[in-house]
């Protein structure tokens, strides 16, 4: 029986309440998100999507990919581009390891290492070429 609301609980219905919600509605993601609490009440946050859709984060990558010259036809062995956090300023890239699925934030120059459009990458190449190197004077 519960008595007061704690970290561990809340954590615990969230994972109860995520199961039963995507289960019970057909072709619609539910993610159960932030959740705020006192002792005796709790607000959660539920994100309905509908399946087979880009979600809010990767409709932001599709918008600013040209601004950031970020090429979204390129692929990764490791690493998949499945967004962008408008609000970030220091790392806006949502990135999936394919391998775990775990999600990772990635600056704006390691979104254009991996996916960087080619004619921004070869300019960046020529840019580090063109700086001149100093030379000694001759006595």
């Amino acid at each position: 029986m519960i008595t007061q609301f704690d970290k561990l609980t809340l954590k615990k219905i969230r994972e109860l309440l995520e199961n039963q919600l995507n289960n019970s509605i057909e072709n619609i993601e539910i993610k159960v998100g932030n959740c705020s609490y006192e002792d005796t009440n709790c607000t959660f946050k539920i994100n309905l999507h509908i399946k087979g859709t880009d979600t809010s984060e990767m409709a932001d990558l599709k918008k600013y990919a040209n601004l950031y010259n970020i090429d979204l036809s390129r692929t990764h062995d490791k690493y998949e581009l499945v967004g962008f956090r408008t609000k970030a300023s220091k790392r806006p890239f949502i990135v999936k390891n394919k391998i775990d699925n775990k999600r990772f934030i990635f600056t704006e120059e390691q979104a254009k290492k991996y996916w960087g459009s080619l004619d921004s990458v070869m300019n960046d190449k020529l840019t580090l070429t063109e700086v001149p190197i100093p030379q000694k004077e001759c006595e």
